[in-house]
């Protein structure tokens, strides 16, 4: 449970060395959080809509369970401060859930989001701010809870092109 926490957590950042954080994903690149560049799996995998007033949605599929295959879809809003890209986990009453790839009926959706409410109760409404740092190749992740860094939220980012062959899996 922790790991899909700091994926979606991640989700929401970009990388702090650019002037612009999000220039990558301005020119069409998505986030991999977790990467294995051999198996091009990615245990959440995020983009960004930029839209015409300005508002940035971070959008993002994240590994909720291996076998079967669950994953999630959620859209939230996000802004860049200073070197961070920062949001808050709302409700996710709006969360797509998916099984081996299909849409879960609505029981199983209802159950997966009740389970994974409960899982981040401590963090909803609350600012999550990500940060990145260049490391070997890809971009390690540190993030803040409210201001207070949350170590064991520490993951890894390589941004890739839609056209790369990534999906998420375990």
């Amino acid at each position: 449970m922790v790991a899909l926490i700091l994926a979606v957590v991640a989700a929401q950042a970009a990388p702090a060395a650019a002037a612009d954080p999000l220039a990558p994903a301005r020119a069409g690149l998505l986030q991999c959080y977790a990467p294995n560049p051999s198996a091009k799996t990615c245990q959440s995998i995020a983009g960004y809509v930029f839209k015409t007033d300005g508002t940035i949605i971070n959008t993002a599929e994240v590994l909720v369970a291996p076998s079967p295959l669950v994953t999630m879809k959620t859209a939230e809003p996000v802004t860049v401060k200073s070197d961070a890209v920062c949001g808050a986990l709302s409700d996710l009453d709006d969360a797509e859930v998916f099984v081996e790839g299909r849409p879960a009926d609505p029981a199983v959706s209802a159950k997966v989001r009740e389970q994974l409410l409960a899982a981040m109760a401590p963090m909803l409404g609350k600012e999550i701010c990500s940060f990145y740092m260049q490391g070997n190749g890809a971009l390690a992740v540190s993030a803040t809870l409210d201001g207070r860094s949350v170590p064991e939220m520490a993951t890894t980012v390589l941004w890739i092109a839609p056209t790369d062959g990534y999906v998420v899996r375990p």
